[in-house]
């Protein structure tokens, strides 16, 4: 469903509300995916697991997952 401009406003809240968490869900994936490719880049590079994990916020474990092209 494609909702802008007017559509939008024309829309029962349920529709609209339904229509937003979609967008949300989509960005977050592509959030990821983009942290991810940049981890990989960065890692290739010649940057240590340890200091991407800090500088990402998440584990030294979860680098090398990503890293290796493993899923959660």
């Amino acid at each position: 469903m494609a909702l802008t401009g007017s559509k939008l406003l024309r829309q029962p809240l349920s529709e609209v509300v339904a229509w937003f968490f979609s967008l949300s869900r989509f960005w977050r994936i592509h959030q990821a995916f983009s942290r991810n490719e940049l981890i990989r880049m960065r890692h290739a590079a010649g940057e240590a697991i340890s200091a991407l994990a800090r500088e990402f916020g998440i584990s030294p474990q979860r680098v090398f997952q990503i890293v290796e092209f493993r899923n959660r």
